[in-house]
């Protein structure tokens, strides 16, 4: 198997609103941030990292490129 059929997507999550801590805590709730809320489902976060070296960096770019590609707009 190649590193690039290996490689997975995840998610990572630097919040922009508060998670559940906060919502436990402060009873914070995604619509009192509808900006911020609306911004963060839609990030991405790509896998690169310094211990990548240029192929692993090639792959992940050619990965975003055959997804955004099937999903472009015609």
């Amino acid at each position: 198997m190649s590193g690039e059929a290996r490689r997975r997507a995840a998610v990572h999550s630097g919040r922009l609103v508060p998670g559940p801590a906060g919502v436990r805590k402060y009873g914070y709730r995604p619509d009192d941030y509808p900006h911020a809320h609306r911004v963060g489902q839609r990030l991405l976060s790509l896998p690169l990292t310094p211990g990548m070296d240029e192929t692993d960096v090639r792959q992940v770019i050619n990965a975003v490129r055959r997804v955004v590609g099937r999903h472009a707009p015609c």
